[in-house]
């Protein structure tokens, strides 16, 4: 509570003010009751209130009020335990807000560039953990075999179609994962993919110098 005070008369001030406690404590040890008995914590309430000269959602102003109160706490006393005193609130939810604050202060720093950067990754994080979780679930041998009778009415077939579902469903993010060939011409070839992938086995997903891509959606 000692570190909190601005301690406006410096030196001084702390030397009278320790006096006082130690003189008007009854007790060996001075407690936090006596400490908020003597030093001014709360300063003056406002006579009137904020004005506001246009309307916003509440929560969205509570957030703006939340966040201007926080970064004030935190330039004042560099510590996130001595703002939560301050703000009155538990450390581990300070700890929480502020860093959910400096997330969202990194992020608008970021320039168009570094968000495409950010997003690439993401994604190919994403799509490299989609590849070992696929080559995990399903065997090389599956595959081989598959290239051999590639009628999605086989119960081979869709034993794999089940597979690919759940990893689908599993990430939840994506839309399809499928499992597709080249062959020595460059073309792309469909075997297999989740319940949700409207393109027929056999069919050509890519073919070369013409353009031409079947993928959904695109």
């Amino acid at each position: 509570m000692l570190c909190i005070y601005q301690w406006p008369g410096n030196v001084r001030e702390l030397e009278n003010t320790v006096e006082r406690l130690v003189i008007t404590s009854g007790i060996p040890e001075v407690d936090v009751a006596l400490v908020k008995e003597v030093l001014p914590f709360k300063g003056p309430k406002p006579t009137s209130l904020p004005v506001i000269d246009f309307l916003m959602p509440l929560q969205e102003a509570i957030d703006l009020v939340e966040e201007q109160l926080i970064n004030m706490a935190m330039e004042q006393y560099k510590s996130l335990k001595l703002a939560a005193k301050v703000l009155e609130v538990s450390q581990p939810t300070m700890s929480r807000k502020y860093k959910k604050l400096r997330n969202k202060m990194e992020e608008a720093s970021f320039s168009p560039v570094d968000k495409r950067a950010i997003l690439e990754e993401q994604i190919n994080q994403r799509l490299r953990s989609i590849a070992v979780v696929t080559a995990a679930i399903i065997p090389a041998e599956e595959v081989i075999s598959l290239q051999k009778n590639m009628n999605r009415q086989t119960s081979f077939s869709q034993k794999l179609k089940q597979k690919l579902t759940m990893i689908q469903e599993k990430e939840g993010v994506i839309e399809w994962v499928f499992i597709f060939i080249m062959t020595e011409d460059g073309r792309l070839i469909h075997l297999v993919a989740d319940k949700g992938f409207v393109i027929e086995p056999g069919k050509n997903i890519w073919v070369p110098g013409n353009g031409q891509c079947r993928l959904p959606g695109v």
